[in-house]
């Protein structure tokens, strides 16, 4: 009686160790799918903040490249504005050499009337 008294006793401490071992797995299982629950916000909420960056990125780009368009025309400007002026400047040149000229030749200044 007494070796069955044991044995059962030892039977209900194996089953208090095992129903505390199940316990505690399932603790750490709760855990466990607690912090993956907080781990899949994380991911959805960076992948959120990829796309809006990745968007934004593209919208940059494209502000960029029109930015560089306007750029390239302005300096096209620049670039026919300088010849207009050296043209301009080439004509008063002229003008003046001719206006010079005039009054250096006294029969350019006489009238012919």
């Amino acid at each position: 009686m007494v070796i069955n008294t044991r044995t059962e006793e030892e039977k209900k401490l194996k089953q208090r160790d095992f129903e505390s071992a199940i316990n505690n797995k399932s603790l750490t299982i709760d855990k466990q799918n607690e912090q993956l629950a907080m781990l899949e916000n994380a991911l959805d909420e960076a992948e959120g903040n990829y796309q809006f960056v990745f968007l934004q990125n593209i919208k940059n780009k494209n502000h960029v490249d029109s930015l560089e368009k306007n750029n390239k025309e302005l300096e096209n400007l620049v670039c026919e504005l300088k010849k207009q002026l050296k043209e301009t400047e080439s004509g008063l040149k002229n003008t003046r050499t001719q206006s010079k000229n005039k009054s250096d030749n006294p029969f350019e200044r006489m009238s012919i009337w």
